[in-house]
């Protein structure tokens, strides 16, 4: 459980950490080097958050759509804008999965090297879950998902007691 009190440790903002008493016991060089990083991600800037040029036009709504929705939290910065295009990318494609898929038959004839003839999965399916994939790891990165805010509502929470900590770990 000490872990999982690490971690979150790590994730909270040193305002938060000295709001609740520092019950991380932080020394003052800590704390300096801590108020000193989050001053420069602070400083990130944040005037170019744009698709990119070379994504298509659904992916170029979708990244829009995203960054409608992140600027609520201020999540986003100008470095971000290629991740996000990934993920907007990837949603695009796998619409396109989807979409190509409806009438089609789940299983297709294959026909291998030695003339026999076979069933297979349609290999769109494959393609569609590798985007899938892409989609999932891409959007906890942002906070897309319920557990990826979670993650981000405990970064800024308080700090739990160890009890809490011991609770929550084996109660959820």
């Amino acid at each position: 459980m000490r872990n999982t009190y690490d971690n979150m440790k790590k994730n909270m903002s040193i305002e938060s950490i000295l709001e609740n008493g520092n019950k991380a016991h932080l020394t003052k060089e800590e704390i300096r080097i801590r108020k000193k990083q989050e001053e420069q991600l602070n400083n990130l800037r944040t005037d170019k958050i744009k698709p990119p040029t070379w994504l298509g036009k659904e992916a170029k709504k979708i990244f829009k759509k995203i960054v409608l929705e992140l600027e609520v939290i201020g999540l986003l910065c100008n470095v971000d804008i290629y991740t996000l295009a990934v993920l907007a990318d990837g949603i695009e494609k796998y619409i396109m999965c989807v979409i190509s898929l409806h009438g089609e038959e789940l299983s297709v004839e294959y026909t291998n090297k030695a003339g026999f003839t076979n069933y297979i999965e349609n290999p769109v399916i494959k393609t569609q879950l590798k985007y899938a994939e892409l989609i999932r790891k891409y959007s906890s990165d942002f906070g897309l998902s319920p557990v990826a805010r979670l993650k981000i509502m405990h970064s800024t929470a308080e700090e739990m007691s160890d009890d809490e900590i011991d609770f929550e770990g084996e109660f959820g």
